[in-house]
Protein backbone atom coordinates (compact mmCIF):
# COMPACT_ATOMS: atom_id res chain seq x y z
CA UNK A 1 0.00 0.00 0.00
CA UNK A 2 1.67 3.89 -0.63
CA UNK A 3 1.06 4.57 2.77
CA UNK A 4 2.77 1.57 4.36
CA UNK A 5 6.04 2.26 1.76
CA UNK A 6 9.27 4.91 1.55
CA UNK A 7 11.12 4.50 -1.70
CA UNK A 8 11.86 8.23 -2.38
CA UNK A 9 14.91 6.84 -4.99
CA UNK A 10 12.28 4.74 -6.64
CA UNK A 11 14.57 1.90 -6.30
CA UNK A 12 13.64 -1.38 -7.93
CA UNK A 13 11.74 -4.07 -5.83
CA UNK A 14 14.50 -6.51 -4.90
CA UNK A 15 16.46 -3.63 -3.59
CA UNK A 16 13.41 -3.05 -1.10
CA UNK A 17 13.25 -3.83 2.23
CA UNK A 18 10.08 -5.51 3.69
CA UNK A 19 9.25 -5.33 7.43
CA UNK A 20 6.35 -7.63 8.38
CA UNK A 21 5.11 -8.43 12.46
CA UNK A 22 4.82 -11.69 14.03
CA UNK A 23 1.43 -11.88 15.61
CA UNK A 24 -0.31 -15.07 17.17
CA UNK A 25 -3.23 -16.94 16.32
CA UNK A 26 -5.91 -15.87 18.73
CA UNK A 27 -5.79 -19.30 20.48
CA UNK A 28 -1.76 -18.80 20.97
CA UNK A 29 -2.35 -15.12 22.16
CA UNK A 30 -5.21 -16.24 24.35
CA UNK A 31 -3.37 -19.74 26.15
CA UNK A 32 0.52 -19.40 26.03
CA UNK A 33 0.45 -15.23 26.78
CA UNK A 34 1.94 -14.18 23.25
CA UNK A 35 1.85 -10.82 22.23
CA UNK A 36 0.66 -9.37 19.20
CA UNK A 37 2.63 -7.10 17.14
CA UNK A 38 1.98 -3.74 15.06
CA UNK A 39 3.31 -0.82 13.36
CA UNK A 40 2.48 2.34 14.97
CA UNK A 41 4.74 4.43 13.16
CA UNK A 42 7.84 4.37 11.35
CA UNK A 43 10.63 7.63 11.00
CA UNK A 44 13.12 7.51 8.41
CA UNK A 45 16.64 8.74 8.52
CA UNK A 46 15.59 12.89 8.35
CA UNK A 47 12.43 11.87 11.63
CA UNK A 48 9.75 12.56 9.06
CA UNK A 49 6.60 9.51 9.62
CA UNK A 50 6.39 7.48 7.00
CA UNK A 51 3.25 5.70 8.13
CA UNK A 52 1.33 8.95 8.58
CA UNK A 53 -1.10 8.11 5.25
CA UNK A 54 -2.13 4.84 6.57
CA UNK A 55 -3.33 6.36 10.03
CA UNK A 56 -4.84 9.31 7.74
CA UNK A 57 -7.10 6.95 5.93
CA UNK A 58 -7.95 4.88 8.96
CA UNK A 59 -7.05 1.59 7.36
CA UNK A 60 -6.16 -0.32 10.88
CA UNK A 61 -3.14 -1.77 12.26
CA UNK A 62 -0.08 -1.81 10.18
CA UNK A 63 1.50 -5.01 9.41
CA UNK A 64 3.85 -4.57 7.37
CA UNK A 65 5.73 -1.91 5.40
CA UNK A 66 8.33 -1.70 2.20
CA UNK A 67 10.95 0.48 2.99
CA UNK A 68 14.49 1.63 0.68
CA UNK A 69 17.12 0.24 3.20
CA UNK A 70 18.90 2.51 5.64
CA UNK A 71 18.19 3.17 9.33
CA UNK A 72 14.73 3.72 10.61
CA UNK A 73 13.31 3.96 14.17
CA UNK A 74 9.99 1.57 14.83
CA UNK A 75 7.39 2.31 17.21
CA UNK A 76 5.63 -0.77 17.75
CA UNK A 77 2.29 -1.98 19.34
CA UNK A 78 2.68 -5.11 21.52
CA UNK A 79 -0.92 -6.13 22.56
CA UNK A 80 -2.22 -9.28 24.57
CA UNK A 81 -6.00 -8.41 26.16
CA UNK A 82 -5.96 -5.49 27.95
CA UNK A 83 -1.67 -5.31 28.81
CA UNK A 84 -0.11 -3.38 25.76
CA UNK A 85 3.33 -1.06 25.30
CA UNK A 86 4.56 0.92 22.85
CA UNK A 87 8.27 0.21 22.74
CA UNK A 88 10.84 2.19 20.48
CA UNK A 89 13.40 0.72 18.65
CA UNK A 90 16.10 1.49 15.89
CA UNK A 91 17.16 -0.72 13.13
CA UNK A 92 19.62 -0.73 10.23
CA UNK A 93 17.61 -2.45 7.21
CA UNK A 94 19.49 -4.32 4.79
CA UNK A 95 18.80 -4.16 0.62
CA UNK A 96 16.56 -6.91 -0.46
CA UNK A 97 15.98 -8.48 3.01
CA UNK A 98 12.82 -9.81 4.78
CA UNK A 99 12.46 -8.72 8.58
CA UNK A 100 9.70 -10.26 10.89
CA UNK A 101 9.12 -7.49 13.82
CA UNK A 102 8.10 -8.84 17.16
CA UNK A 103 7.51 -7.83 20.76
CA UNK A 104 10.32 -9.71 23.31
CA UNK A 105 8.22 -8.91 26.41
CA UNK A 106 10.30 -9.12 29.72
CA UNK A 107 8.72 -11.11 32.35
CA UNK A 108 9.90 -11.07 36.66
CA UNK A 109 8.73 -12.90 39.79
CA UNK A 110 5.27 -10.99 41.28
CA UNK A 111 4.91 -10.17 44.80
CA UNK A 112 2.93 -14.03 45.04
CA UNK A 113 5.60 -15.52 42.40
CA UNK A 114 3.77 -15.25 39.47
CA UNK A 115 5.80 -14.25 36.04
CA UNK A 116 4.63 -10.89 35.24
CA UNK A 117 5.07 -8.56 32.54
CA UNK A 118 7.52 -6.16 33.19
CA UNK A 119 8.60 -4.38 30.18
CA UNK A 120 8.10 -4.94 26.29
CA UNK A 121 11.15 -3.78 23.36
CA UNK A 122 11.00 -4.14 19.88
CA UNK A 123 13.08 -7.72 18.14
CA UNK A 124 13.34 -7.93 14.93
CA UNK A 125 14.55 -11.21 12.80
CA UNK A 126 15.80 -11.67 9.10
CA UNK A 127 13.65 -13.91 7.21
CA UNK A 128 15.53 -13.31 3.93
CA UNK A 129 15.67 -16.66 2.01
CA UNK A 130 18.65 -17.62 0.47
CA UNK A 131 20.04 -19.92 -2.00
CA UNK A 132 21.67 -23.06 -1.10
CA UNK A 133 24.39 -24.53 -2.96
CA UNK A 134 24.47 -28.24 -2.32
CA UNK A 135 27.38 -30.30 -3.81
CA UNK A 136 26.86 -33.12 -6.06
CA UNK A 137 28.98 -36.13 -5.49
CA UNK A 138 29.36 -37.54 -9.22
CA UNK A 139 29.17 -41.15 -8.50
CA UNK A 140 30.93 -44.10 -11.03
Amino acid sequence: AAGNSDNPEQLPGEQLVTVSTDNPTYMEELFTNQYSTFISTVYNAAGTDITSQSRKWNTGAITEVTLAPGTYLFVGSCLNGNRYAYPRQVFNLEAGKHYELYCDIQREKGFSGIPTDKSAMLGIRDLTVTDLVTAQEDTP
